[in-house]
């Protein structure tokens, strides 16, 4: 009897084992690698596309220039924009409602915006700043302002009363305060944080630091993080932070020297830089740069292969169109040619979002690409503030 108990209980701790060994297997991207192809496709299962012209008021107040960061909720499309500061506030229809949150240094004004995000059970908008986050509620009224005792670069409500936030660019990871990655509660207490992104051998703490950084939500209840420091994408939820996948960038020690430094510029020659990314249920994709070139790279979780294609757009000329390169995308047979990429999504409600100015959209329509503009697409031109798209999965 106890030989059976003994063999039970070796056979239990092999089975936890491999669960742990399996929970720790990532997804690997092989760049180089990747089946080469002349365009790659947007493939989701979808329902509808909603097309979404924000208005342009006659006195100018609903102008937007580039938008810094945006969030969708049920009723609402929140815009921090460079041209106006604080917080553009417009209905799913497009109709501007108000602007709030101004520049400035009195109660529940904004001084320097890092990132927004909602939390529609509360009806609150979460403007994070560097040490402070500000609380509004839907209706443009501030109530309070939460010290927050990280510095960080963003950082995005998750369900569950979380925040999910990423270290502060260019400055060492040592740096009081600092943090690689961190889930917090709103209270301020830690869930979880990583910060072994040191490797002494290739450079000391002192000068490693965070240059870039990325941050998406997912569709595991989740948020997905990339910074420079490591090539690892990593998941961000209420179960902690976990690697999900490795993008193999085969990077030289010095070029991760460079990298690591946190004065670099973020350019380094003959090498891949992730510029951002996202992923649905059988797909996870990846923008990177590769000198001066900007590369898509498609994953297919199921078979595990990796396909790729190179922009013909030059990022650096699109960059002048659109900060957030929304030309630069997958060829999708749906949307009247304009490219996907998805810069927000709300998995859980089954949408993906992204959005394009008025100058993509005009340059599309120039170049002949749009097919049959029809609707809010017909309708941009030179004067227009940007087109919001959410695509519906069914």
């Amino acid at each position: 009897m106890k030989k059976l108990l003994l063999l039970v209980l070796i056979l239990s701790l092999i089975g936890c084992t491999e669960k742990k060994m399996h929970s720790l297997e990532l997804d690997r991207i092989d760049l180089k690698e990747a089946k080469m192809l002349d365009e790659l496709f947007f493939e989701a299962d979808l329902d509808s596309i909603e097309y979404i012209l924000l208005e342009m008021t006659p006195d100018g107040e609903s102008s937007i220039n580039n938008i810094l960061d945006y969030c969708v909720t049920n009723d609402y499309i929140f815009i921090h924009s460079s041209k106006k500061g604080g917080i553009l506030q417009f209905n799913r229809s497009g109709k501007f409602i108000r602007h709030f949150a101004h520049k400035g240094d009195g109660p529940g004004e904004t001084i320097s915006i890092n990132s927004i995000s909602a939390n529609e059970e509360k009806e609150e908008l979460y403007i994070s700043q560097l040490s402070t986050t500000l609380v509004y509620d839907f209706h443009g009224n501030y109530l309070k302002t939460i010290k927050i005792s990280r510095l960080t670069s963003s950082q995005y409500y998750l369900k569950n009363n979380l925040w999910i936030e990423t270290g502060k660019l260019f400055l060492p990871i040592n740096y009081p305060r600092m943090i690689g990655l961190g889930i917090f509660n709103l209270d301020g207490d830690t869930i979880d944080i990583r910060n072994n992104f040191v490797n002494e051998e290739i450079l000391s703490a002192d000068i490693t630091g965070i240059i870039n950084s990325y941050l998406i939500s997912g569709i595991s209840n989740n948020y997905l993080s990339y910074i420079s420091l490591s090539d690892t994408i990593f998941s961000l939820s209420s179960k902690g932070i976990e690697p999900v996948y490795e993008i193999n960038t085969e990077r030289t020690i010095e070029a991760q020297k460079e990298l690591s430094h946190f004065r670099s510029d973020n350019m380094i020659e003959n090498n891949f830089l992730i510029h951002d990314f996202f992923e649905t249920t059988d797909y996870f994709y990846v923008r990177v740069l590769y000198n001066s070139n900007m590369y898509i790279y498609s994953y297919n979780k199921k078979n595990k292969q990796t396909a790729g294609m190179l922009s013909k757009l030059d990022p650096f000329e699109m960059m002048e169109y659109n900060r957030n390169l929304s030309l630069i995308g997958l060829k999708s047979l749906y949307n009247n040619n304009i490219p996907v990429w998805i810069s927000k999504m709300y998995w859980d409600k089954k949408l993906l979002v992204q959005f394009n100015t008025a100058s993509e959209i005009l340059y599309l329509k120039e170049n002949g690409i749009l097919n049959n503009p029809e609707g809010e697409i017909k309708k941009v031109n030179e004067d227009s503030n940007p087109l919001i798209i959410i695509y519906h999965l069914k």
